[in-house]
């Protein structure tokens, strides 16, 4: 394999990077030690990690539920932070992923929502790391949602560098559709 997609499964109770943002909302804390081990020893095996920014971090949940709507001014500086560690630790990231779902069972908020979350992660990806490759929406199913989504995007002239789905079961109808609305906007060309 070139990459590794490896979820941060941020503020979970299973997830191995689960404590890697740390203190309070207004004082955010980081402790990258994992994640970097688990960046060298991908790249020793000569894959390049592929971060998926998920789940919501202890400090900004909601309710308690990783799956809610981090709060967002907290969810930039947590996305700049990871995007500027990595490239300051000259640790190369193929993609850097905004959520897993978020039209099915690991998101509890609304297309609307997550739009407004993808902006807030671009805003603090490009701040950490203007060079970053930033992908989403990673849907489960709905290709409704990832056409919803590129016309958000589109129209608030959002960058998507890789258009990420999931396809369970026959991927050949999902690879068209989602083909088919990139080939709709000129500004996805190279997507």
């Amino acid at each position: 394999a070139q990459t590794m997609r490896v979820d941060f499964e941020l503020g979970t109770s299973y997830g191995q990077d689960t404590n890697a943002v740390g203190g309070t909302a207004s004082n955010l804390t980081y402790n990258f030690s994992l994640i970097d081990q688990e960046s060298q020893l991908m790249l020793q095996h000569g894959v390049t990690p592929y971060w998926d920014y998920t789940y919501a971090p202890f400090p900004l949940q909601s309710g308690g539920n990783p799956s809610n709507q981090p709060q967002l001014s907290g969810w930039q500086q947590v996305t700049q932070a990871f995007a500027s560690h990595f490239k300051t630790s000259n640790i190369p990231v193929a993609v850097q992923e905004v959520w897993n779902e978020p039209d099915g069972a690991f998101y509890t908020g609304s297309l609307s929502d997550y739009e407004a979350l993808y902006a807030a992660s671009v805003a603090g990806l490009r701040a950490g790391d203007p060079d970053a490759v930033v992908g989403g929406p990673t849907i489960a199913y709905n290709t409704g949602f990832n056409g919803s989504f590129l016309a958000y995007l589109n129209s608030h002239n959002l960058p998507l560098d890789v258009d990420t789905f999931h396809s369970y079961g026959s991927a050949g109808s999902s690879v068209g559709t989602i083909a088919n609305q990139l080939s709709s906007y000129p500004a996805f060309a190279t997507t």
